[in-house]
């Protein structure tokens, strides 16, 4: 299933079960970011999150795509009480190029050892997993198939 598929449904379902909560002692739920009127049903217990600490004793985190994009992209808006965290470093724009045309399977193992900005040449055939895939992504890794 595509993942935006996937994202998209488990959201309806939590937003569902908040929205049909019981009158009297509905969950409470630590936002982040400003929701619309109505999107919670009435029972909820809203507490307003600023900070990861804000979620104990929550049943449920809800955090609007703004919020999101703001703790994930290196700073946190004012609006929601935070203080700017230091942009990510960049990564070297050239790096060693890492040789495993000859292996037919990598994994993440087969990675860990290279360096942000580095290119990993791989043979056509090869399998690359799902780990070694993120791993490259998310170190800035450049894969390339001879």
């Amino acid at each position: 299933m595509e993942t935006d598929k996937l994202i998209e449904l488990a959201t309806k379902a939590v937003m569902d079960k908040l929205g049909a909560a019981p009158p009297t002692d509905g969950p409470q739920v630590t936002v982040f970011g400003d929701l619309p009127d109505g999107l919670l049903a009435p029972s909820c217990r809203q507490v307003a999150g600023r900070s990861p600490s804000d979620v104990e004793g929550s049943d449920y985190i809800v955090m609007t795509m703004a919020a999101f994009r703001a703790f994930h992209g290196g700073a946190i808006p004012a609006g929601l009480a935070g203080t700017p965290l230091p942009a990510p470093a960049a990564p070297p724009s050239a790096g060693r190029v890492i040789d495993l045309t000859a292996k037919r399977l990598v994994h993440e193992r087969d990675l860990k050892q290279a360096n942000p900005g580095d290119t990993v040449r791989l043979s056509r055939r090869a399998i690359v997993t799902a780990l070694a895939r993120d791993l490259a992504r998310s170190n800035g890794l450049e894969l390339v198939e001879d």
